[in-house]
């Protein structure tokens, strides 16, 4: 039988695995994407990827030259990375995207040729109708109009493939579009340009619904660390005592005992740190036990992840469970940690969740981050009651790609998700404002320094924390610490409590405090005013306020970092709040001493000038800005915070003046920070540097290993991929020229033989790399086609075909397996003078991992986005980093 007939039945098997994995009726699979914006799937953090115990810091010491039987040249062509180049800090990577100046052959592909007989003992891998006609001017190596190459998933700790997940989109949409049918093709054409909004909705309702019941968790059990409602032991002290939180119905837990005043108190502090203690230890307990990725705000992760990275573990049901009920174990303990940051991990658990129901977008990552950056907006929403700040947010602090379709899917999320939280009513006021203030005076333009001297503090303060922290947590990872999770989280729970329940402003609710700093005191009546308000003592709430400050400011230090989760949202505010009304009641009482001065005639009188807690509101917002380096969206949120629309240019001016200071001593805000400590390959797109180096200053140039690209088998490249733990290869002709003819991933290479293994003895199979030698003579154009070389010295008779087996002169069949529709036959590539500012760019915009460096087409080197981050960091940050890779 002859041997084209066997591909057309691989073939037709091949499309229904592919139909079958959730793209619908396609017809053509997609290739590796080889466009000039080439984003290869490997990972660039780590050039060795040593998750089965191969040391990248020794060198191999027999090359692997296996030559298939019947060949004359070597089946694989690697040499080592020298250990200058790998080392315990900076890896340099091997998963090269080759620059291919590859000549992408004009001979008619048999692919496009008509199908007679099966071959039973040929492989195919794809399927043959794979076209090799060029995209975009010749760029790439695909048919636009060819249907989606079989799907694979990404390893763990891996970069997407942006490029080939556009093209897969674009191309899913066009055969989309050229279905004709009745009714029900119509109603499925709605279906499929639906699924994001239907989505969409899913995510933010889900994520409203998870943060009331973390609101109501927390509350309720917060308030147990106090006392209990007589009328119901479920029952939170705020819904006990309406309007007033002291009532007859609440019943602190020394009065339920009977125990007098001295003994009273000491019981209700002893019960106060025991209930930290108990609550920190659960929720370290859960995160160790059950979802590690639980622990943090995770708002680090989710930019990686939106960056291109994968995190497999980060966003499952375990995590997102793990997550929420750790969550009110963490704040109703009492520790210094937020809510609303750990709430954008919540709603992107919620997305990654629900897009696994849509093939749509659980096939495809790129299309995936697009619903994640809506989820990440509908964290902040529900977490702050802010949508409009929610979608800046995404915008400016998570977001690595987000075209306007996004944005319009942001907004539409986070509404809904707010929608959702106020039907739900956790704060009991039907309102969706957290600090919601209404102030009685106007702001006066002498206040300007005051403000300014806020933000200064503040932006000081910011740059100590995150170096202090950003120690602690390095401390903390490198020592003993780190066996012991849950014994640091109770002792520095219990710690909080033992300092916090001796000062008012550090012992309560962080949320009812802040509320406090924020609030307006009312001289005509008194009965309204808080502690804070009293003039009397206004020399000891300055100092009882300074002292809560710098008590927050160490303990949110070591408790950012533990292994529970966490936010720095809702601290930060709390230690500029109490700062900013500090410094609003010393500007009072000079007022009120000095109210003479020129400086105050502006001032109708002595009680109608100054508002500390307008201090206070810009002092939270200058922390943040401080701490985080956020700017436009941080002014929204806390405008949607407090509902304060008189006060945005203070709350502006001290934004500006506080990043300003920040950014004198560094531009990375905490995220960025912990991405970096935690190994993260996130290369910032909205950073710019002044390079001074080329292409060849910064590349892996030494000891490349490259794959030839004839003389395999299945055999020898699986024990290729077993020797070398690369994320990918480049192909050349020969070791000699190392002239390139392409790029293949690790994980496309591994589906191949994992595909072929399904065989009987396909180990002996040979595998091919490059363009496929045109078929025998007369299968296309007749007698008059041209005569092709044959493959290792083979005579035209023997050529290859795409469908899977040989012809030789008796019509005997031996199989092979074609492996350029997983080749990228055109990687992106540059010279070796190219500046660097180009090459930064080109990674920055291109959303690139790995390109290659040629000569005269000969391969010199590879520049992966690792070697870029490792240049920056010793070039401006001026140390070295190490990246995560699969054994982490």
């Amino acid at each position: 039988m002859s041997g084209r007939k066997g591909g057309e039945e691989e073939r037709s098997l091949l499309q229904e695995d592919v139909f079958h994995s959730g793209f619908g009726n396609v017809e053509e699979p997609v290739p590796q994407i080889t466009t000039t914006p080439d984003i290869n799937t490997t990972t660039f953090f780590s050039a060795l990827d040593d998750d089965d115990g191969f040391d990248p810091r020794k060198p191999i010491q027999s090359p692997f030259t296996t030559t298939p039987p019947g060949t004359s040249s070597p089946l694989i062509n690697p040499t080592i990375f020298s250990e200058n180049n790998i080392t315990s800090s900076s890896t340099q990577q091997s998963t090269p995207s080759p620059n291919l100046t590859s000549n992408i052959e004009t001979v008619p592909s048999s692919l496009d040729m008509p199908i007679e007989s099966p071959s039973p003992n040929s492989i195919a891998v794809l399927s043959s109708r794979y076209r090799s006609h060029s995209l975009d001017a010749g760029k790439s190596g695909f048919n636009d109009d060819a249907s989606q190459a079989p799907q694979y998933d990404y390893e763990n700790y891996e970069t997407i493939d942006w490029n080939r997940d556009a093209i897969n989109d674009r191309r899913q949409r066009n055969n989309l579009d050229k279905k004709k049918g009745p009714w029900f093709t119509i109603l499925f054409k709605l279906y499929f340009r639906s699924q994001a909004w239907i989505l969409i909705v899913l995510i933010a309702v889900s994520s409203g619904f998870l943060a009331g019941v973390v609101d109501v968790g927390t509350e309720w059990l917060s308030d147990l660390r106090f006392g209990f409602c007589q009328h119901g032991f479920h029952i939170s002290r705020s819904q006990c005592c309406p309007g007033n939180r002291d009532c007859s119905s609440w019943t602190t837990w020394s009065n339920a005992m009977r125990l007098g005043i001295k003994t009273g108190w000491l019981m209700d502090y002893f019960l106060y740190i025991l209930c930290a203690i108990i609550f920190a230890g659960l929720s370290a307990w859960f995160v160790k036990s059950f979802a590690r990725f639980a622990a943090g705000s995770g708002i680090p992760e989710v930019k990686t992840i939106l960056g291109g990275f994968v995190i497999k573990s980060f966003a499952t049901p375990m995590t997102l469970l793990i997550k929420c009920v750790g969550l009110i174990l963490t704040v109703s303990a009492g520790l210094n940690a937020g809510k609303e940051g750990p709430m954008v991990h919540v709603a992107v658990c919620c997305g990654e969740l629900f897009a696994r129901l849509f093939p749509k977008y659980s096939r495809n990552q790129g299309k995936k981050r697009e619903i994640l950056s809506a989820a990440a907006a509908a964290g902040v929403s529900v977490a702050f009651g802010a949508p409009i700040g929610g979608v800046l947010f995404s915008l400016e602090e998570v977001s690595y790609y987000f075209p306007h379709k996004v944005l319009w899917r942001t907004f539409f999320c986070a509404n809904i998700a707010a929608l959702a939280l106020s039907l739900m009513n956790p704060l009991h006021t039907g309102k969706l404002v957290i600090f919601e203030v209404k102030y009685d005076r106007m702001w006066h333009y002498f206040e300007l320094i005051p403000f300014i001297v806020v933000a200064l503090i503040c932006g000081l303060m910011g740059v100590f924390f995150i170096r202090m922290n950003i120690r602690m947590c390095f401390f903390r990872r490198n020592s003993r610490l780190r066996h012991f999770p849950i014994i640091e989280a109770m002792i520095v729970a219990g710690f909080t409590a033992l300092v916090s329940f001796l000062n008012p402003h550090l012992s309560g609710n962080t949320g009812e405090t802040v509320s406090n700093l924020f609030g307006e005191c009312y001289p005509a009546d008194p009965s309204r005013n808080s502690d804070l308000c009293n003039t009397d003592t206004s020399g000891e709430t300055v100092l009882s306020l300074l002292t809560a400050t710098l008590t927050r400011l160490f303990l949110v230090i070591f408790t950012f970092g533990l292994r529970i989760p966490a936010g720095v949202f809702i601290p930060g505010i709390a230690i500029g709040a109490s700062l900013g009304r500090a410094i609003g009641i010393m500007v009072e009482m000079v007022h009120r001493s000095h109210g003479s001065w020129a400086l105050f005639a502006v001032c109708k009188s002595s009680d109608d000038c100054i508002t500390p807690g307008v201090y206070a509101i810009v002092g939270a917002a200058a922390m943040l800005s401080g701490v985080t380096r956020m700017t436009v969206s941080l002014v929204v949120i806390v405008f949607e915070l407090t509902g304060q629309l008189d006060y945005i240019l203070p709350l502006m001016l001290a934004v500006m003046v506080s990043k300003w200071v920040a950014d004198a001593f560094g531009r990375d805000g905490i995220y960025d920070e912990h991405i970096a400590l935690n190994g993260y390959p996130f290369l910032d797109n909205k950073r710019e540097y002044r390079f001074t180096s080329q292409a060849d200053d910064v590349m892996t140039s030494r000891d490349l290993v490259v794959i030839e690209e004839q003389g395999h088998t299945v055999a020898t490249l699986k024990a290729f991929l077993q020797m070398y733990r690369y994320t990918g290869f480049p192909i050349v002709h020969t070791k000699e020229d190392m002239i390139i003819k392409g790029y293949i991933t690790r994980a496309e290479l591994r589906f191949a033989l994992d595909r072929a293994s399904t065989k009987p003895g396909s180990d002996s199979t040979p595998c091919y790399f490059t363009e496929p030698i045109k078929p025998l003579v007369g299968v296309v154009g007749g007698d008059s086609s041209p005569n092709w070389p044959g493959v290792n010295g083979e005579s035209p008779q023997q050529s290859r075909t795409l469908f899977g087996g040989w012809e030789d002169e008796d019509h005997s069949d031996r199989p092979y397996i074609d492996m350029t529709p997983l080749t990228d036959r055109a990687p992106l590539r540059v010279s070796e003078n190219t500046p660097l500012n180009t090459i930064f760019d080109m990674f920055k915009k291109l959303g690139l991992r790995v390109c290659m460096v040629d000569q005269g087409g000969r391969l010199v080197g590879l520049i992966t986005k690792k070697d870029i981050l490792q240049h920056i960091s010793t070039t401006f940050r001026k140390k070295n980093v190490t990246f995560i890779n699969r054994a982490s």
